[in-house]
């Protein structure tokens, strides 16, 4: 499940628009920070265009320096940041080239940065419990997932879980999500989030997807898994005389 939501700040700018800007989520505050930006050209003819980046002080450059965008084509730069020691704002400014008046910075848009992490996660049948991705789970059990998610911002903040569950015939169990109620929860500290019950029915693996979502008004993904929930393993019958005993014989 790796993907991101984008925070917009303002109008589309004369000759040029930024469009969404994706925060791709996992990174860790002093980690790299992958991001991407749309840019569109607004122009009726091909245009000079160039795109420039801030955060926390540090400006970000954007490969190639600049392009030449042809009339109504969005286009799609790559960059990166080092996350500081703490919450942060990117900035990000598109620019148009005129003659003679060289760059003229025209759109620009925000994002804050959140950053929180899927810290455990554990499938839970019949009283027992397993670290995810659980393994020969036995055919018939219904189990409870459980996810703890840690919030690594220094203020308190409402944390969201969206989820999706299918099973071995890749047919869709659930997909849905929720917002933990408040009280919310507090820097540094954990939320457990509890989905189902499953019955796990069929033999084989059942997969799970989830994100770690922050910032309620206008949801980022911030961490997220996509793979293996549990593998079932078919229940072997009993013997048709498993009960059957020889309370005495006569020897002939």
């Amino acid at each position: 499940m790796a993907s991101s939501i984008e925070i917009a700040a303002i109008a589309a700018g004369y000759y040029t628009s930024i469009e969404p800007i994706h925060i791709l989520p996992g990174a860790r505050k002093g980690e790299e920070v992958l991001f991407n930006v749309n840019v569109k050209n607004l122009h009726t003819e091909p245009t000079y265009l160039k795109v420039t980046g801030h955060c926390d002080g540090v400006d970000i450059d954007f490969f190639p320096d600049y392009i030449v965008a042809d009339p109504g084509v969005t286009y799609f730069l790559n960059s990166s940041f080092t996350m500081p020691n703490k919450d942060c704002t990117l900035e990000v400014w598109s620019w148009y080239w005129e003659v003679p008046g060289g760059w003229i910075q025209d759109d620009y848009k925000y994002i804050d940065v959140h950053f929180g992490t899927i810290t455990r996660m554990e499938l839970e049948y019949d009283g027992a419990r397993a670290a995810i991705p659980a393994s020969n789970i036995p055919q018939g059990k219904s189990g409870l997932v459980h996810i703890w998610c840690r919030n690594d911002m220094e203020t308190t903040q409402r944390m969201g879980l969206a989820w999706l569950i299918s099973d071995p015939d890749d047919e869709i169990i659930e997909m849905w999500g929720e917002w933990e109620a408040w009280p919310y929860t507090g820097p540094g500290d954990e939320h457990e989030f509890i989905i189902g019950p499953y019955t796990l029915d069929k033999v084989g693996a059942y997969g799970m997807g989830v994100g770690l979502n922050m910032n309620h008004d206008d949801p980022q993904m911030v961490d997220g898994y996509s793979g293996i929930l549990c593998t079932v393993a078919a229940v072997v019958p009993e013997p048709e005389f498993s009960g059957f005993v020889i309370s005495e014989y006569a020897k002939q």
